[in-house]
């Protein structure tokens, strides 16, 4: 299983007009920016309210996340 427990193969996408749509709701979801380090500090582009893990640090974040949690991540 994927580190958010779902099949590891099969990731789940969502357009930007449907990220807006979360964002705006009673319980939004948390942005997870998993971009590598180098792209993170070259680009400082954010979407306001996002988390930056680094992607060798994503299992170990993942166990820290509460049950029932939306998570919204992106890489690019």
């Amino acid at each position: 299983a994927g580190i958010f427990g779902g099949d590891e193969e099969v990731i789940p996408r969502i357009s930007v007009e449907e990220l807006n749509e979360h964002l705006q709701s009673h319980q939004p979801p948390l942005i997870l920016d998993v971009r590598s380090r180098m792209s993170y500090e070259h680009d400082k582009s954010r979407i306001p309210g996002d988390i930056g893990i680094p992607p060798d640090r994503i299992a170990e974040w993942a166990r820290t996340v509460p049950e029932g949690l939306s998570v919204v991540a992106y890489c690019t």
